[in-house]
């Protein structure tokens, strides 16, 4: 077997092949050199088969339609040092790879980091709204919070992984607080990804779902109470409504909007509605799977 890679980057869809493509295709000038491959997983039942083989890319298919199942199956077959999740709505600078190698070697302290990600010029009042309740402290200059960070700007150590394919939400919330709470993790500045998702009206619909992943993911088979989950909740959502708010103002000039005003409104009363149905239910559904 060739020597370990440096860098792994993990790209997930559960939509078709070609939307991990664009993202492969992003990369794939710079795989294979030994020092980055690319995991592209495939969750879903489209009919045509996988992209023809390309040097340094793997490309894997899991049954289950669920970006969440993707990830995890992605990070196990993984084999760099560092392994980066990736969106497979993300357009990607060609030197974000060999920039985030850098930033590893940077920070030899660190277990994960961090990087900001840009949101597209056309996006609409729904997308904007969205974007800033999930990427509101690292919007303009990154602020410190405690926020979880989320796939699509983290990479973290292979040795943080446990062994065999982790459990369906471990790598979105359980690695990622544990990372949070440890103090090692380290926001870069690399060539920021664009995130392009022009959501349009389901904006709410994917903040419910995102509510119900992360409350019910922390709630399912495990100890926890709902009790400490609402109290977490009571800390949290003030919290995310003024980074939310603050995100929106560093890029603006300090202005809102009505109309963002409204719309971001929506989608913090979906988010939050999610987390309350995970919590009467102790469970996440089918939300791991509609956030594709």
């Amino acid at each position: 077997m060739n020597a370990a890679p440096t860098l792994s980057v993990v790209v997930t869809s559960a939509g078709r092949w070609q939307h991990l493509q664009r993202v492969v295709d992003q990369l794939s000038a710079v795989a294979g050199d030994g020092a980055l491959e690319v995991v592209a997983v495939f969750g879903g039942s489209d009919p045509h088969p996988a992209p023809e083989a390309q040097p340094g890319v793997r490309w894997l298919r899991i049954e289950h339609s669920d970006v969440f199942a993707a990830r995890a199956a992605g990070v196990a077959d993984a084999r760099g040092t560092y392994i980066a999740l990736v969106e497979d709505h993300a357009e990607l600078d060609p030197e974000w790879a060999a920039q985030l190698i850098d930033a590893w070697r940077a920070h030899p302290e660190a277990d994960g980091l961090v990087h900001t990600v840009r949101m597209h010029a056309g996006a609409g009042v729904w997308e904007t709204a969205l974007f800033t309740m999930v990427f509101g402290p690292y919007m303009g200059t990154p602020v410190a919070n405690e926020r979880l960070p989320v796939p699509g700007q983290i990479s973290f150590r292979r040795s943080m992984l446990p062994d065999g394919v982790p459990p369906v939400g471990w790598l979105e919330y359980d690695l990622m607080r544990s990372l949070v709470c440890s103090g090692r993790l380290a926001v870069v500045d690399v060539a920021a990804p664009l995130h392009v998702q022009p959501v349009t009206w389901r904006a709410p619909v994917l903040a419910f779902h995102a509510g119900r992943a992360y409350a019910g993911c922390e709630l399912q088979g495990r100890a926890t109470s709902r009790g400490s989950v609402i109290r977490r909740m009571r800390r949290e959502v003030p919290q995310l409504v003024g980074e939310t708010l603050a995100g929106r103002r560093r890029t603006t000039g300090g202005v809102l909007g009505r109309r963002y005003a409204a719309a971001v409104a929506v989608v913090l009363v979906g988010h939050t509605t999610g987390q309350l149905l995970a919590v009467a239910t102790r469970s996440p559904g089918r939300s791991t799977a509609a956030l594709e």
